[in-house]
């Protein structure tokens, strides 16, 4: 388990600048053998979030907890060494040293580590590891003949050699082309939950968070603006940055009029540009408040002509006003009222351009986010 507490990291400031504050009081639970990835844009604090967790970087402030060892607290000056920490790491580059065999780039950790192995013992873990990542057969091959997604199950097989705590992966595919990509993908995941080894990546693909991770956290700024589980981080934005980070919504502003209570629930009335907006999701704004509508793509369902806009929830009628044919669907551009909506269709339908078509919008797919400041 990784425990963070209200971590700190400031760089000092530069040529007459302004210091730098990288994370701003962070907090996070890593639960035992999860896959957790930090996703968020370049500047976010991510890497220096990993880094701290790695003892690559001295945090300003705060507490980091693996296992049951501290190895961070400012307040009682704790800072434990990289070397003692027990973690695997896969670096962005993979470092696999060119002029060893895949073996050796393996049995390093084992045999210039803190706590050196005996040779059968370092033969018998090195071939293990070889076996997990499906690269016991290249044992004897240089790594420069190896493939790009060799190369990476070779950085995970040393990662993982010595058995740590805690694994840490600084953006692993990204050196990938996108059909490996999408493979090793599942390779890893796959892997790191058969060993059960409680890891941290880094990575700023939405499709890696969401396809990877047991949890998501989304940085912004330096600091964490939503935990969850990759479903609730997309259906359940609690920010308009993270609906728009993750995936693509139709943000609409406007302004909660009231907040009702309608069969055991909530619902939220929301004036937009468009019209009215209902949401049964629960939210932090209040009525009387400004705030954000988000709506994915794929919320809308089309109307059929013989159904009464007045029965379905949040009707919403417009022009087609742009389409994209791309094979598993269609992208459409629907414009309300001089607002345009971005939706998605099942390639199947038949709809043209310029044409007129009414969508609905169930209230549970309404997401209402407070206003940007």
């Amino acid at each position: 388990m990784l425990v963070i507490e209200n971590l700190e990291k400031t760089y000092a400031a530069r040529g007459g600048g302004q210091p730098v504050h990288a994370l701003r009081g962070v907090n996070c639970t890593v639960k035992q053998g999860d896959f957790f990835a930090l996703l968020g844009p370049s500047g976010c604090g991510k890497t220096t979030m990993l880094q701290s967790i790695a003892g690559l970087e001295t945090p300003t402030g705060g507490k980091i907890r693996i296992g049951d060892k501290t190895v961070f607290n400012s307040d009682k000056s704790i800072y434990v060494p990289t070397s003692q920490r027990m973690l695997g790491m896969v670096f962005q580059s993979y470092a696999i040293w060119p002029h060893m065999t895949v073996f050796d780039n393996v049995a390093f950790p084992l045999v210039h580590g803190r706590h050196k192995a005996p040779r059968e013992e370092v033969r018998k873990r090195v071939m293990l590891a070889l076996e997990r990542v499906k690269l016991a057969d290249f044992a004897q091959r240089l790594a420069p003949h190896l493939s790009g997604g060799q190369q990476q199950r070779v950085a995970l097989a040393r990662a993982i050699v010595h058995e740590p705590r805690l694994l840490l992966l600084d953006e692993p595919l990204s050196n990938l082309d996108a059909r490996l990509r999408d493979t090793m993908r599942e390779d890893l995941r796959n892997l790191v939950k058969s060993l059960g080894i409680t890891t941290v990546f880094v990575t700023h693909d939405q499709v890696e968070a969401m396809g990877m991770a047991d949890q998501v956290a989304v940085l912004h700024g330096g600091s964490i603006v939503q935990i969850g589980a990759p479903e609730e981080i997309y259906f359940r934005p609690r920010t308009a940055f993270a609906a728009n980070f993750v995936g693509r919504s139709n943000t609409l502003p406007g302004r909660v009029t009231s907040v009702e209570r309608v069969g055991g629930q909530n619902l939220l009335r929301f004036q937009t540009a468009i019209g009215e907006i209902c949401s049964s999701v629960a939210s932090d704004v209040e009525a009387g408040s400004e705030g954000l509508c988000i709506i994915r793509p794929q919320a809308f369902s089309p109307v059929p002509d013989r159904t009464a806009t007045e029965e379905c929830a949040n009707a919403i009628g417009g022009v087609l006003s742009a389409r994209s044919f791309l094979g598993d669907t269609v992208e459409a551009q629907l414009t309300v009222r001089d607002t345009p909506l971005r939706i998605v269709l099942n390639s199947y339908d038949t709809v043209m351009t310029g044409s007129e078509m009414r969508f609905s919008v169930p209230f549970d797919r309404c997401v209402i986010v407070p206003a940007e400041r």
